[in-house]
């Protein structure tokens, strides 16, 4: 009975351990992604899903940018791993990898697992490659030959979390880390994804848009820029760059996020974010000049992530001028929604999609508009995944989200008494 308690409890009190705006952040990402999701639900019941993007106004546009919510997802695991392993470096002089592997397998493997599982039983698409989904190589089959297609991006999660480790575990006993180096990573990250668009001849000429009504080059363009880590780990570097002036120069930190100039980037910062996040990319009516549009689509998804976490940064150090996303972020009602977001993102896709297809087939002819079947396809393939990652969380996450803690706090008392003695 303790237990239910203590788990539902989680889902309504936040964590004194945690950072209150990241909970916002966490749970603003999911909600871009469910709604990009029902988009894309809708978008399917179109003969020409171009439709869709010319039927409604620029304030939906952020809807079919939803999927850079990933990328905020992104930003925020580089943020928070490598302030867990920082702050270990400086506490103890050195990193246990063994330790944060161990605590890792326990937060992402079991869900993820089940869910794998629930798939193959449903006997749903390739589920004859799930192999390459256990051991997270998914992200190196085609798209289009991918089991359970949206877990790509726990595939690049785990890379990162198998290669950041060993690379800061290395800088440290090499006395070499320092943020220049990150910098100068994230500076690499625009150079790839520079490259790999400007060596590809169908990225390089044809319009993102055109991934909207050409199938093959949607699948061509997930599989060469969308679904890799080396074409996506700019959003992990820079959050891992903000835990590096948040653990090592907290000062520092303070005074420019409180000076003019830091208040100048935090302007620039809401101004491109949103920018960005209303974008027309995929409507092929949009045709900007050449050399910007090739710029943009290098680039937009690591600015974008670099713009949120300057705002989340902003907001961590009190900086008076942003005190409207401060209140947003550590609002108590995206507790529940932070709280279930990895559960939320392993299954809604495919109750998204079985929610879009009984929409539209029930307000077929009703002349409902897309924006309308978008928020029906929503609310109800929200409310039907929110119960099943409920469950999830309850039977499956938490009991080794619970065993983690106590192998944690137990390592914790061993050092205590080590140093004691």
């Amino acid at each position: 009975m303790a237990f239910f308690k203590d788990t539902f409890r989680s889902l309504h009190v936040r964590n004194a351990k945690n950072i209150e705006v990241l909970d916002g952040l966490r749970a603003i990402s999911m909600l871009l992604v469910l709604f990009y999701h029902a988009m894309l639900a809708v978008s399917a019941s179109y003969e020409n899903p171009q439709q869709v993007l010319e039927t409604v106004g620029l304030g939906w546009l952020w809807i079919f940018n939803g999927d850079l919510g990933v990328d905020l997802f992104f930003v925020i695991s580089g943020f928070l791993i490598a302030g867990i392993l920082l702050k270990e470096g400086e506490r103890s002089g050195s990193l246990d990898l063994k330790r944060f592997y161990a605590h890792r397998v326990l937060r992402i493997l079991p869900a993820y697992y089940f869910v794998l599982l629930l798939y193959f039983m449903a006997g749903l698409p390739n589920k004859e490659n799930m192999l390459s989904n256990v051991l997270f190589f998914n992200n190196f089959l085609p798209g289009d030959a991918q089991a359970m297609n949206w877990s790509w991006s726990i595939a690049v999660e785990e890379q990162f979390y198998f290669v950041f480790p060993i690379m800061l575990f290395m800088l440290t006993k090499l006395n070499r880390i320092n943020v220049g180096f990150f910098w100068g990573l994230l500076v690499v990250s625009f150079l790839i994804r520079g490259g790999i668009i400007a060596s590809d001849p169908m990225l390089a000429t044809r319009p993102v848009s055109d991934i909207v009504t050409d199938q093959a080059f949607y699948y061509h363009r997930f599989d060469v820029l969308y679904d890799n880590l080396y074409s996506r780990f700019g959003c992990f570097v820079a959050g891992i760059i903000a835990a590096f002036y948040h653990v090592k120069y907290p000062q520092r930190c303070q005074e420019f996020l409180q000076s003019i100039d830091g208040k100048i980037a935090f302007v620039l910062a809401v101004v491109v974010m949103f920018a960005i996040l209303f974008t027309p990319l995929y409507d092929a009516r949009w045709a900007p000049d050449e050399s910007f549009y090739i710029g943009f689509v290098v680039s937009y998804r690591t600015i974008f992530a670099m713009a949120a976490i300057y705002i989340m940064m902003s907001c961590i150090y009190g900086v008076s001028w942003a005190a409207v996303f401060n209140v947003i972020l550590k609002s108590k009602l995206w507790i529940p929604f932070a709280q279930l977001s990895y559960s939320l993102y392993l299954v809604h896709p495919i109750l998204m999609f079985i929610a879009g297809q009984a929409v539209t087939q029930l307000m077929a002819k009703s002349g409902a508009g897309p924006i309308s079947l978008v928020m029906m396809t929503f609310t109800l393939g929200f409310v039907v995944s929110l119960i099943l990652s409920l469950l999830i969380y309850v039977f499956v996450e938490r009991p080794f989200m619970a065993l983690r803690n106590r192998k944690r706090d137990q390592a914790a008392t061993g050092e205590v008494l080590v140093s004691a003695s």
